[in-house]
C-alpha cells in the first residue's frame, strides 16, 4: 500500500491529478472506489454489531442502502461527470459556485466548512472502529489503539491523491470481499450449517429469525421499518463518494460503474451481516454488541485468520478515511486557501496545502474520536447524514433546474447543515432520524430563496440551460469545446 502511494506521489503534480486522478478512472476502479469509500470500518464494527442485535430485521436498512446508491448513479452520475468538466470544477463546492456564477465565494466557504466539519467527524468514527478492534486484540489501551490507527492512516493519506486512493480502494475492495465471504462461510460451518445455525439463534430469541424488528407489530413495526429505510438518505450526495463521478473517464462508463459498484457493495453487506448474525451462536449475550467482531477474532477464529481479518478491518478504515481526508483537504486548498488567500497559487502550492490539510483534518478527527459519547454505528450515521443533507438537494437542483441561484444554494446548504446538527444534538432522533427533515428543509430553502432572488441569475439562464442540455449526453470534452468558442 505504501509502495503504491509512493508510486502515485511521484506522478501527482497538478491540481486535477491530485484531486480527480486526471479524470481518467475506468468503470471498475470508479465503481469499487465509490462503494468502498463509503463502507468504512463501520461495516465490521457498527454494522456487524447491529446485525448481531437485530438479526434479519437489518435487511430493511441493507436494501434501502443499495437503493440509495443506485439512485445516485442513475439520477446524477452521468450529468455530474459532464457538467463538472464543462465548468472545470475539481471540488464539490467549486462545482456549485461555478454553476450559479457565485463571485462572492460564499458557497465555497459554506461548502468547505460543512465538508471539513462532517469529514472530521466521519474520520473520527473510523479511528473509533480501529480502536475497538485493536485494543483487545493487541492488549493495549483504547486511546493507544486509536493513536496507532491515526498514525498509520495519516502517513498513507499524505501521499498520492485520488489516483492512489481509487486504485488501492479497488484492490482492497477485492480483498475485503474475499475475506468476508470466507469468514461468513467459516462461521456457518462452525455453527453446523444453515439450518442448525438458524435453530440455535432461534432458541436464543425467536425475534432473531424474522424481520419483525424485535417482535414489533402494527404501527410500531411500520415506524421501525421506515426509520431503517430513511437511513438510505445519508448515502447519497456525499462529497467523498460523489467526487468519483467527476473523475470517471467518461459518462459512458457510469452505467457500467453502477452495476460494478452496487454489486461490490451488496456482497460485503450480506457477508458482514452473516458475521454479526452468526456471532450470536458463539456469544449469545454480549453487553456491547459492537464488540462481536473483535470477540470473534479473539476467541473463535484461528489466530492466523484473525490476522487477515484485522487486515480487512484496516482496509475498510483506509478505504473511507483516505477518501474523506482527500475530500476535506481539497476543499481547504481549493475552496478556502486559493479564493481567500492566494488566488494565483501554483498547482504545486495547492497540492502542498492539500497535504497539510490532510494532517490537520486527521488530527481533528482523532480528537472527535477520543471525545465522542456515541456508539460507532450512530457516530458514522450522523456524519453521513450531515454531508448528504448539506449537498444532495442543491446537487439535484443544480443539474435539473436552471432557476437555482447562488443564494438558493447557500440557503439550501446552510439549512441542511444546521438541521442535521441541531436535530442530532437536541436528541430528536428518537422521533425521526435527522436525514428526513434535513433533506426536506434543505430543498425547500433552496427553492424558496432561489425564487425570491431569481433576478440575480436571469442574465445567465440561456447559458445555464445550454450547459444542462450539454451535460445530459456529452461523453468527452472535445464535443463541447465549440460551445465556449
Amino acid at each position: 500500500m505504501l509502495g503504491s502511494s509512493f508510486y502515485f506521489y511521484r506522478r501527482t503534480k497538478t491540481r486535477e491529478s491530485f484531486h480527480l486522478a486526471g479524470r481518467g478512472l475506468n468503470s471498475w476502479v470508479a465503481g469499487f472506489s465509490a462503494s468502498f469509500s463509503g463502507m468504512s470500518g463501520w461495516m465490521l464494527i457498527g454494522y456487524t454489531g447491529i446485525s448481531y442485535l437485530l438479526g434479519p430485521s437489518i435487511f430493511w436498512m441493507m436494501t434501502s442502502y443499495l437503493v440509495g446508491v443506485t439512485f445516485g448513479y442513475t439520477v446524477y452520475g452521468s450529468r455530474l461527470r459532464n457538467y463538472s468538466e464543462i465548468l472545470g470544477a475539481v471540488t464539490y463546492p467549486e462545482f456549485f459556485a461555478r454553476r450559479v456564477r457565485d463571485e462572492t465565494n460564499i458557497i465555497r466557504l459554506i461548502g468547505a466548512t460543512a465538508t471539513v466539519f462532517f469529514m472530521a467527524v466521519y474520520v473520527g468514527s473510523q479511528y473509533v472502529s480501529g480502536a475497538i478492534a485493536l485494543s483487545p486484540l493487541l492488549n493495549i489501551s483504547y486511546n493507544s489503539a486509536m493513536i496507532l490507527t491515526f498514525v498509520g492512516v495519516t502517513l498513507y493519506c499524505l501521499t498520492g491523491g485520488l489516483n492512489a486512493v481509487a486504485w488501492l480502494d479497488y484492490f482492497r475492495g477485492i480483498a475485503i470481499i474475499i475475506i468476508t465471504i470466507i469468514s461468513a462461510y467459516m462461521l456457518l460451518k462452525l455453527g453446523g450449517g444453515w439450518s442448525a445455525s438458524i435453530n440455535k439463534i432461534g432458541q436464543i430469541s425467536p425475534n432473531l429469525v424474522n424481520v419483525s424488528m424485535g417482535g414489533k407489530v402494527g404501527a410500531a413495526l411500520i415506524g421501525a421499518v421506515l426509520a431503517q429505510i430513511s437511513l438510505a438518505g445519508g448515502t447519497v450526495g456525499r462529497p467523498h463518494d460523489t467526487i468519483r463521478f467527476f473523475a470517471i473517464d467518461s459518462s459512458k462508463e457510469v452505467p457500467k460503474a453502477r452495476f460494478i459498484g452496487v454489486t461490490s457493495l451488496a456482497i460485503p453487506y450480506f457477508t458482514c451481516f452473516m458475521i454479526g448474525y452468526l456471532g450470536r451462536i458463539f456469544f449469545p449475550t454480549l453487553d456491547k454488541h459492537e464488540q462481536i467482531f473483535p470477540m470473534l477474532m479473539q476467541q473463535v477464529f484461528h489466530p492466523f485468520w484473525s490476522g487477515l481479518l484485522l487486515v480487512g478491518l484496516v482496509a475498510f478504515v483506509m478505504t473511507t478515511v483516505d477518501s474523506q481526508l482527500l475530500s476535506a483537504a481539497s476543499s481547504v486548498a481549493e475552496d478556502f486557501y486559493r479564493p481567500f488567500f492566494n488566488p494565483n497559487a501554483s498547482d504545486q502550492t495547492l497540492v502542498m496545502v492539500s497535504r497539510i490539510a490532510v494532517l490537520l483534518v486527521s488530527v481533528v478527527g482523532l480528537v472527535f474520536g477520543m471525545t465522542t459519547p456515541d456508539t460507532m454505528f450512530w457516530f458514522t450515521i450522523y456524519a453521513g447524514n450531515g454531508l448528504a443533507c448539506t449537498f444532495l438537494s442543491v446537487l439535484i437542483l443544480s443539474l435539473y433546474w436552471k432557476g437555482l441561484t447562488k443564494w438558493g444554494v447557500a440557503a439550501g446548504m446552510v439549512t441542511g447543515f444546521l438541521t442535521t446538527v441541531i436535530w442530532y444534538n437536541m436528541g430528536w432522533r428518537i422521533i425521526m432520524n435527522e436525514v428526513i427533515p434535513g433533506h426536506v428543509f434543505s430543498c425547500l430553502a433552496a427553492v424558496i430563496v432561489s425564487l425570491i432572488t431569481a433576478n440575480s441569475i436571469k442574465e445567465h439562464h440561456a447559458k445555464i440551460s445550454a450547459e444542462i442540455e450539454l451535460a445530459k449526453g456529452l461523453y468527452s470534452h472535445d464535443k463541447f469545446e465549440h460551445y465556449y468558442e
